[in-house]
């Protein structure tokens, strides 16, 4: 069974509910669309159905990933496989949305329904008196940073290797920008009332900045804990899965927080008789928001609650989003040609007067004669756990660094379940084979025949 697939099964609850977060009202917004606020408190038929319809589409979704990785669990698909149907899942999920909001503007259309689009601009100028700002300052960043930099630079002395320390310090990175936007985000007036207004600050700017730190530290402190532990067994993947299951608790946690003060919100919005929201129509569209008048570039999605929107409408937040998607872009078709062609390469073996030449891109290596200590023809790999360092590896070969359990790192360029050679020179222990015992056994009396 492929244990590490569990892994990725906590990225399923985590994307379905802040999927479908975004099919609740935001104000009077739904799914980049403003309604008139009768429609928001009374509630619309069409409008439900057009939410179940996306909600069911949805399912259909996560349930494809969810059965996707099931199937990868116990090598009914191998991983390119796997791979695609998420790169395909991960772009169909926008596509719903996208959809869903040209079917809702149509029928706003049809209905003739007008939304707040001559609202009126007004600016609570007591809001600049009260102190809206969030107790925690940008310097308390510092603890989060020095958990992470001080056990990454620890793990790093120890092992030589950054392949673990990448997803530590990507979630540092996210949740210190996610801090930023929310700790700069400007008050905003919504009412006449001035009382009401600082309330709904409180829970828009203040608590999801306090949050968002909160929520960093923890991060890194888990991190540092994953780190530790995993530094004493790394062959441990019930800590791994662990760890990734209280990371998506944890977001599922913030996402309903986030929830919960919207719907505070809209309560107090609810009774008051003047509104200020403003028509997002024109600001909002299947790409994001688009707001020339806006001088930010990065700003709370208006939509997407807990997530960030890059303002298009801003000369350097169009420049971010052309290269974030062209980024994006490259990484999907790496990702494609890497697990479709050169993850399943074949590696070649060449034998020469001096040396083993293995053609292996990119993990070629050469093995000079005068160098073999130990040369020995196994019948199997030794049936002991096995982790991936840095390398590839499918179902039916895997070729690359890898650490196995007792005998520590080596370089693997194996055909799964076949006899194996065993390479040890004073810098390196090599598993090497062929596609078939027949031509294993030849390739070892060859070598043996050069060394003897």
């Amino acid at each position: 069974m492929n244990f590490i697939a569990l892994i990725f099964l906590p990225m399923v609850p985590i994307l379905y509910y802040s999927s479908i977060k975004n099919l609740k009202y935001n104000k009077n917004i739904l799914l980049g669309t403003s309604l008139p606020w009768e429609i928001v408190e009374n509630g619309n038929e069409d409008i439900d159905k057009l939410i179940s319809k996306i909600k069911f589409q949805i399912k259909i979704l996560m349930a494809i990933m969810s059965i996707s990785i099931i199937l990868l669990m116990f090598y009914i698909i191998d991983s390119s496989i796997y791979i695609f149907i998420m790169i395909f899942s991960f772009l169909l999920l926008p596509l719903i949305f996208s959809k869903g909001m040209k079917d809702l503007r149509e029928l706003k259309k049809q209905k003739g329904w007008i939304g707040d689009r001559n609202y009126k601009r007004i600016s609570d100028l007591s809001l600049y008196t009260k102190n809206l700002e969030s107790e925690i300052n940008s310097y308390m960043l510092i603890i989060p940073i020095a958990i992470v930099l001080f056990i990454s630079y620890i793990e790093f002395i120890n092992s030589k290797y950054l392949g673990r320390l990448s997803t530590g310090i990507i979630i540092l990175i996210s949740d210190i920008l996610i801090f930023f936007i929310y700790k700069r985000q400007a008050s905003k007036s919504y009412t006449y009332d001035s009382e009401k207004n600082v309330k709904i600050n409180q829970y828009e700017k203040i608590n999801k900045t306090n949050l968002s730190y909160y929520s960093t530290v923890f991060d890194a402190i888990l991190y540092a804990a994953f780190i530790y532990f995993y530094s004493k067994d790394i062959f441990n993947t019930a800590l791994i899965i662990a760890y990734f299951s209280i990371i998506a608790i944890s977001k599922i946690w913030i996402f309903k927080s986030f929830i919960k003060d919207r719907e505070r919100i809209d309560e107090i919005l609810r009774k008051v008789d003047e509104k200020f929201v403003p028509e997002i129509d024109d600001i909002y569209d299947y790409w994001g928001y688009n707001d020339p008048t806006d001088s930010r570039i990065f700003i709370p999605d208006p939509i997407n609650i807990g997530n960030t929107s890059i303002n298009r409408g801003h000369p350097k937040g169009k420049a971010v989003f052309y290269f974030g998607n062209l980024t994006f872009a490259l990484l999907i078709i790496f990702t494609l040609v890497y697990f479709v062609f050169i993850g399943k390469m074949e590696f070649q073996t060449k034998l020469s007067n001096e040396k083993i030449n293995i053609k292996a891109f990119p993990y070629s290596y050469e093995i000079e004669y005068k160098d073999i200590k130990v040369l020995n023809l196994e019948d199997s790999m030794p049936d002991k756990k096995s982790i991936r360092t840095n390398g590839t590896a499918t179902e039916n070969i895997a070729y690359g660094f890898f650490q196995i359990e007792d005998i520590g790192k080596v370089r693997l360029y194996y055909h799964t379940g076949k006899k194996v050679i065993y390479i040890e020179t004073d810098k390196d222990k090599i598993f090497l084979n062929q596609k078939t015992d027949d031509k294993t056994e030849k390739l070892y009396n060859e070598i043996k025949s050069h060394i003897e």
